[in-house]
């Protein structure tokens, strides 16, 4: 396997971190930052796993399977107005890159 980068976007403050996978619409919540996109590696990677166990058909619909236009388009405008809002503040709405196998 071959690593892959996957856009992820993650929300929250304190102790309630979400964290989304656009390339698979995968959520997980953590009680951190760290957490979250730690336990989002690990529902992707369990994701892929459970994938190679299907047929041919079904594992490239579930490969291609994406966030919705609309969600992508919400999340962006959401990052883009708290950058404005925070500029001096840690942003609390952002994206980030995950890699992992694939």
């Amino acid at each position: 396997m071959t690593d892959r980068r996957f856009l992820c976007y993650y929300e929250g403050q304190g102790d309630e971190w979400e964290a989304i996978s656009v390339d698979y619409d995968i959520a997980v919540c953590g009680h951190s930052l760290d957490e979250a996109k730690c336990l989002l590696r690990s529902a992707i990677l369990s994701y892929l796993e459970d994938v190679e166990q299907e047929d041919a058909r079904a594992r490239r619909r579930l490969l291609s399977r994406r966030m919705p236009w609309t969600q992508q388009l919400l999340w962006k405008l959401k990052i883009f107005m708290q950058q404005l809002r925070l500029k001096k503040r840690s942003p609390i709405d952002g994206r980030f890159d995950l890699t992992c196998p694939a």
